[in-house]
């Protein structure tokens, strides 16, 4: 016999948000629910469903088992009080019922979308909201850990990876605002700055170019003592470099000579080449 919890009569739509921080939104209105219950409805969403025994488990490993499994009993029942039927109980598991929708898993189908087939994807969807989104920030619980990490990698490669397919298609605007995203929320990643400067050196903004790379390669300095790669020295090969670079310590691309530049070089013009300004070939 399915639990109450899976009545149909009671339920709602429902929206459950964990970008950004946790909500669940029922009939357009905002629910409360009790810390440990957001928890319960927030592991289902990312799991899509769990036997009770692992849900009691993960949530309150702190405890035995016996008042594991209780304080699992009083979430579902303060659920139950707030949102009727959200979850759906069969047998031994739990899962969040089927009229529910989870923002994560909107947010994962176009991440793999861009990933997967960027040149499939519509503009409006490439940029439909390029901010950064956190997974439940300010919850450290061992399980939440490895889906925030698991979620910052996916956001961090579709937003490049969105980026690099408006180049593609001669957008640099929505390109950069993809590009400086991913440079927010994680500012060490050189891929990021990589498309930062791609996109200045797309429209001939050189002092964009220039004023940027100095910026990236002090906050290398100063925060893990190392230079950047060959592939970023190599962007801005041949550009004139501020005074007082080298007392700085700051490297220059010394080698533009040996390995004249593939993207731009001084007296070129900024536009990007037949191959289009990724440097992948056109397609067909």
């Amino acid at each position: 016999m399915e639990s109450r919890t899976n009545d149909a009569s009671q339920r709602t739509a429902s929206d459950v948000v964990l970008l950004g921080g946790f909500r669940l939104v029922r009939s357009q209105r905002q629910v409360h629910v009790p810390g440990p219950a957001q928890r319960l409805v927030a592991f289902l969403a990312l799991r899509s469903a769990a036997t009770r025994a692992e849900v009691a488990g993960s949530l309150w490993p702190e405890v035995d088992d016996r008042r594991a499994h209780g304080s699992l009993r009083t979430s579902i029942w303060h659920l139950h009080r707030c949102c009727s039927g959200l979850l759906s109980a069969r047998g031994g598991s739990l899962r969040l019922s089927e009229d529910v929708h989870v923002d994560v898993i909107d947010f994962e189908r176009r991440a793999h979308r861009i990933l997967e087939e960027p040149h499939g994807v519509p503009l409006t969807e490439l940029t439909q909201d390029v901010s950064w989104r956190e997974l439940l920030p300010g919850w450290y619980d061992e399980w939440v850990l490895v889906e925030q990490e698991r979620s910052r990698q996916l956001q961090l490669h579709m937003l490049e990876a969105a980026s690099e397919e408006l180049l593609f298609r001669h957008k640099p605007g929505p390109a950069l605002d993809a590009a400086l995203a991913a440079v927010q929320a994680e500012p060490l990643r050189e891929s990021a700055h990589r498309l930062v400067i791609r996109t200045h050196l797309f429209e001939g903004n050189l002092s964009e170019v220039i004023s940027h790379y100095m910026r990236y390669l002090r906050l290398l300095r100063d925060e893990l003592g190392v230079t950047p790669t060959e592939q970023l020295v190599q962007l801005v090969a041949g550009l004139p470099m501020p005074k007082g670079v080298d007392e700085a310590n700051i490297p220059t691309p010394a080698s533009a000579e040996a390995h004249p530049p593939a993207r731009w070089a001084p007296g070129t013009p900024a536009t990007p080449p037949p191959s289009g300004p990724s440097g992948r070939t056109e397609r067909s």
